[in-house]
C-alpha cells in the first residue's frame, strides 16, 4: 500500500512504544514517520525506539478534533484512553478494571503538521489506534485531507468504552469524506464466542487509483 499509493509520510496516532512504526521499518517502509502517544511513560519509551532514526520523529500529546487538555484514563497495557472503558470492556480485558488519570494535550493533527513546515505537499497514510478516540483524530486533519491517500483505524463491533462510536458509525463518517473499505483485520475477538470485538480497517480514496503498474495514476 505505501509503494502503490506513493505514501511518504505516515502518521502514528497512538503509537503507544513504536510498534507499528518498527514494524514499518522492518518491512522496508524507509521514508517519513510522525509518531504520536501522549502517555508519559510511554511516550518516554517511544522517543527511545526511535532515537538515531533521522526519519521517524514523535510527539507527546495526543491527537483530536480541537486543541485542548483532557483526562486520560491510562491502563497497565495498550488500552488508554480518553473515553472510559465500560463494564463489558473490564469484563474482556484484565488490565481494563484499573487504571490512573493522567492530564494529556491535545492538539489538531493539520496544525501540528502546517506548524512544522517541513511535511509540504506529503502523501499521508493515516494510522489511528486511540481507543475509541479515532474519529476525534479524523476531524482533526480537514484542511490537509486532500493529502491523506490512505487511513487505517480502529473499528468497533461490540463496545468496550462508554461513547465509542460503532463500526457503522465510523465508517459512515470515512465514507462521507470520500475513503472506501480496502481492507478487514480482526483486533480482538471475545474469548467465550469469538465474536469479533474490532477490527483494523483499511480505507483508500475513491479518486487515486492505481495504474497497472502498481503506481499511483497521474
Amino acid at each position: 500500500m505505501t509503494e502503490a499509493y506513493g505514501i511518504d509520510l505516515v502518521v502514528d496516532a497512538g503509537a503507544n512504544v513504536g510498534q507499528f512504526a518498527s514494524m514499518l521499518r522492518e518491512i522496508g517502509y524507509e521514508k517519513t514517520i510522525v509518531s504520536f502517544e501522549p502517555v508519559r511513560h510511554y511516550a518516554t519509551q517511544l522517543a527511545r525506539a526511535a532515537a538515531g532514526d533521522a526519519r521517524w520523529d514523535t510527539y507527546p500529546f495526543a491527537l483530536g478534533r480541537q486543541d485542548a487538555t483532557v483526562a486520560m484514563n491510562v491502563s497497565q497495557g495498550t488500552g488508554s484512553s480518553v473515553l472510559t472503558p465500560n463494564g463489558y470492556g473490564m469484563d474482556c480485558f484484565s488490565d481494563l478494571q484499573e487504571w490512573t488519570v493522567q492530564e494529556v494535550l491535545v492538539r489538531r493533527l493539520d496544525s501540528v503538521l502546517e506548524a512544522e513546515g517541513c511535511y509540504g505537499d506529503a502523501r499521508i497514510f493515516l494510522k489511528m489506534d486511540t481507543q475509541g478516540y479515532d474519529l476525534e483524530v479524523f476531524g482533526g486533519v480537514s484542511r490537509l485531507i486532500d493529502q491523506v491517500v490512505a487511513i487505517q483505524s480502529e473499528v468497533s463491533l461490540l463496545p468496550i468504552y462508554d461513547g465509542m462510536p460503532s463500526m457503522a458509525e465510523s465508517l459512515a463518517v470515512y465514507a462521507s469524506a470520500g475513503f472506501h473499505i480496502s481492507g478487514m483485520f480482526p483486533v480482538s475477538t471475545e474469548g467465550r464466542t469469538g465474536r469479533v470485538l474490532e477490527f483494523d480497517c483499511l480505507l483508500v480514496p475513491a479518486q487515486v487509483p492505481i495504474d497497472p503498474a502498481g503506481q499511483p495514476a497521474a
